[in-house]
């Protein structure tokens, strides 16, 4: 009876053990840059990279786009929203209301995702216009919803405690941009991905589409992207979509 007990206690903490969750990077790439997000398929696939895709204006998309986000999803990433319009929800429901901002840039959207085959849980809002007046009515849609952190005074990433996420529920995240016009510095993502691999957090990046140059914009360079996987790898840092933080 005794060795019995034993090795049913033995087998709860090891099944907790499995269950808990381990430091990584939470990576999404927002907009609708379909066909190049699509070229860094097999580099994702190789290192077994996972990410979310936040999508807006769906009804733009062509059916060669759509079948390419199926085919991303079916590789495990997350599909999430991005809005209908890409409107700024504060300046939007100002001049309008709620109710047709409810409409208008996410029911109408979601819809459309639904119908081409994505169940979005997860919002990133554009322009990172994150407020908590938001957030009451859009938790009525989404699991898990995404505003942005500026860089703080002393350019340190591993300083802005909003970008980690901690696994305690929090379903309110903010996420650092990596694009070509925000400043950052390969060192400054390697403290910040010590910092998460240091303490068992999260570290929440986002960027727009990938280029093979350091020109400005919305853009970020493919090497920052080697860069950032192949120090996660480095550090034993998982890769996490939306739905699997929790």
């Amino acid at each position: 009876m005794g060795r019995l007990l034993f090795l049913l206690i033995a087998g709860l903490l090891l099944a907790c053990h499995d269950d808990e969750k381990r430091a990584g990077l939470w990576l999404s790439f927002d907009d609708r840059s379909i066909n190049q997000w699509y070229e860094l398929r097999d580099l994702l696939r190789t290192d077994n990279v996972y990410v979310t895709f936040f999508i807006t204006q769906p009804d733009s998309l062509t059916k060669e786009e759509v079948d390419k986000l199926l085919k991303l999803q079916q590789d495990g990433h997350e599909i999430g929203f991005h809005g209908s319009q890409h409107v700024l929800s504060e300046y939007y429901i100002k001049e309008n209301s709620y109710t047709e901002y409810l409409k208008d840039e996410i029911e109408s959207g979601l819809n459309t995702m639904e119908k081409l085959g994505f169940e979005c849980t997860s919002f990133a809002y554009p322009y990172g216009a994150k407020y908590w007046f938001t957030d009451l009515i859009l938790f009525q849609k989404f699991d898990i919803l995404r505003g942005v952190a500026p860089l703080n005074k002393e350019k340190d990433i591993s300083k802005i405690d909003e970008v980690y996420y901690s696994f305690n529920g929090d379903c309110t995240l903010f996420s650092f941009g990596f694009d070509n016009n925000s400043g950052v510095t390969d060192d400054m993502l390697e403290k910040a991905m010590d910092r998460a691999a240091g303490r068992n957090e999260v570290l929440m990046l986002y960027a727009h589409a990938p280029v093979s140059s350091d020109k400005k914009g919305y853009v970020f360079n493919l090497k920052t992207l080697k860069f950032i996987i192949s120090k996660a790898k480095a550090s034993d840092l998982e890769f996490y979509t939306s739905k699997n933080l929790r």
